[in-house]
């Protein structure tokens, strides 16, 4: 549903020449949309075939949590070990 909205958008504003600053980010959300499509079906693949939803659940929220953390990596929202340390008051 959502990559039809999309898809109708993007269609709109080649046909009328507008928005063409926001072409970019409509294609970049189509992509997205496909490869998390494509990774789902990757993830229920690599599951057992007794898996439950539960499992299912689980391996998305990893998933999630790590991409996650990769993105803020690379934004540059990382902490040091130690000022991490100091925070909670650990022993280095």
């Amino acid at each position: 549903m959502r990559a039809n909205r999309i898809a109708s958008t993007l269609t709109f504003c080649l046909q009328n020449n507008r928005y063409n600053d926001q072409i970019d980010v409509i294609i970049v959300n189509l992509m997205e949309i496909k490869n998390i499509k494509e990774e789902a079906r990757r993830l229920i693949d690599k599951l057992p075939e007794n898996s439950t939803w539960d499992d299912l659940m689980y391996e998305i929220y990893v998933r999630q949590a790590i991409e996650a953390g990769l993105s803020d990596s690379e934004a540059g929202k990382v902490i040091s070990v130690e000022a991490v340390r100091t925070k909670f008051g650990l022993q280095p």
